[in-house]
């Protein structure tokens, strides 16, 4: 499978991911936080306890978010894999602020999905998306082995994996471009 590349708004290319990182100071332990690396705005918030509250206001949003439960997957929603509040919460703010990529993980397997609203799939796909571009990749490790998908799968899933592990790559080619590769663990193509 191909790479995908997703034209991202230039006046503010952003990723967003969650987990409990330590913050870019190094001196606190945090589970949101946001920094700059080259041309891209990074917003790391916390799906577990934040659901926004006041960490993630209109000048913390930029052209991609990332959280740790995903909200849209086509998966069993075993021990809350599918967070359905931060859904109602965070999709609004996304939306409202033009995000452009919204990572996650928590599932262990890997779906690529089309830009979604409201469990619809922009009919302009990655043309010039009016919603977020939402990629869960939960497939780097886990003890118990990788989590299964549901078929079929949902409408607005794109790519999916549960047989392989694997890592994201994404390269900003400029403040419009971007790609995202998902790279299998036991040999390195490409899948």
């Amino acid at each position: 499978m191909s790479p995908s590349v997703c034209p991202v708004k230039p006046t503010s290319p952003a990723i967003v991911t969650t987990s409990a990182c330590p913050a870019p100071s190094l001196e606190v332990w945090a589970t949101s936080y946001s920094f700059d690396s080259g041309m891209v705005h990074y917003i790391q918030f916390d799906t577990e306890t934040g659901l926004g509250h006041g960490f993630i206001g209109p000048d913390e949003i930029g052209g991609s978010e990332a959280g740790h439960r995903p909200w849209y997957i086509s998966a069993k929603n075993e021990s809350g894999t599918v967070c359905e509040d931060c859904r109602k919460v965070f999709e609004p703010i996304f939306l409202k602020h033009g995000v452009d990529l919204v990572l996650s993980g928590h599932t262990h397997l890997y779906e690529r999905n089309a830009p979604i609203s409201t469990f619809n799939a922009d009919p302009n796909g990655l043309n010039n998306p009016s919603a977020p571009w939402y990629i869960t990749n939960g497939a780097a490790g886990h003890y118990d082995g990788l989590d299964s998908l549901t078929y079929p799968l949902q409408p607005y899933s794109r790519a999916a994996f549960d047989s392989a592990y694997g890592w994201s790559k994404l390269t900003f080619h400029n403040c419009t471009h971007l790609t995202h590769e998902f790279i299998s663990s036991s040999n390195g193509t490409v899948l």
